[in-house]
């Protein structure tokens, strides 16, 4: 709330300057997103301000609700994982030392897996500190070297052929690009112009690509669907009714209901993926924890033998 008081009143500033609504807006930093400063600049010169504001609402309302359902659908997994890490650390540090006491004075030998067990819990009663900080520090690094623009554009040309992931994915970047470009196209910018500012804000640096291949395609006198043909970024069907829409010419109607058609197929897609991947979590953390457990009780096998039976 503070910080969109703080914006406000950047803009009402701008605005009691002399500005006009899109250089305020553009003056106040980065709490909008460029695709809407332009939209508003649009808006301005073509006297339908409101229609394009109300285009912004509807466009940002989507959105949300999109991230929304991701960071719900993430929500679960996560929480199962993070469990998962602490009733192991619980155990390394609270339960195996016993374990350790009772082994050592019977003088068991240790089979490798639960010698693993083992040198983990020294670690941690040792040193936990510097142990748990190993993978903060491997998932920092691992973060920094996925931002690397070569590994980002390897990256997001790859996602699309991941099984399940692929397909939600290219709905879901299809659906942001669709909107956008719809949006900018219904404010009254020319298509090529609309594509190079879609080439900007879009996640993706496959769909910034294609972006920037149509914005070309068309300034020559091409097509917009024969500049996405052979990619897997965007879904055949609707490469199909965009060209079908272009030979029409009613491409600004037709990529609102895709943008539509695109969120609801994204959230059939991302609760058959709950669906899949609810189980087998579940699956894969009793496998785990098991493990542990069983780990730990392996040398009780050779108990008998040390004892003389």
């Amino acid at each position: 709330a503070r910080r969109l008081d703080g914006v406000a009143r950047a803009v009402a500033e701008g605005l009691e300057r002399g500005r006009s609504l899109s250089q305020a807006v553009e003056e106040s930093g980065h709490a909008f997103p460029r695709l809407y400063v332009e939209m508003i600049r649009v808006g301005e010169k073509s006297e339908s301000l409101a229609t394009v504001l109300n285009a912004i609402v509807r466009s940002a309302h989507r959105q949300l609700e999109v991230r929304s359902a991701f960071k719900t659908m993430l929500f679960y997994p996560l929480f199962v994982l993070i469990l998962a890490m602490a009733i192991t650390v619980g155990v390394a540090i609270f339960i195996v030392p016993y374990f350790i006491d009772i082994y050592a004075q019977l003088g068991a030998e240790l089979p490798g897996l639960t010698r693993l067990i083992v040198n983990l819990s020294l670690a941690l009663n040792r040193n936990g500190f510097v142990v748990l900080l190993v993978p903060l520090l491997f998932v920092l690094s691992a973060r920094a070297f996925v931002s690397l623009p070569f590994v980002r554009r390897w990256f997001h040309s790859w996602i699309y052929w991941i099984p399940m992931v692929g397909p939600l994915m290219s709905i879901h970047h299809t659906g942001l690009w669709c909107r956008a470009l719809g949006e900018l196209v219904g404010s009254g910018v020319p298509l090529d112009e609309s594509l190079d500012w879609v080439s900007e804000v879009v996640p993706n640096q496959t769909m910034r690509g294609i972006s920037r291949t149509a914005a070309a395609d068309v300034r020559r006198g091409g097509r917009l669907a024969q500049s996405m043909e052979g990619t897997r970024a965007i879904p055949p069907s609707f490469q199909w009714m965009i060209s079908r829409a272009e030979e029409r010419g009613d491409l600004r109607d037709t990529l609102r209901e895709l943008a539509d058609l695109a969120d609801a197929k994204a959230g059939l897609l991302r609760q058959r993926a709950f669906v899949y991947f609810e189980p087998i979590i579940l699956v894969g953390v009793g496998l785990f924890i098991g493990l542990l457990v069983v780990s730990l009780y392996l040398p009780l096998f050779s108990i008998p033998t040390l004892i003389g039976f």
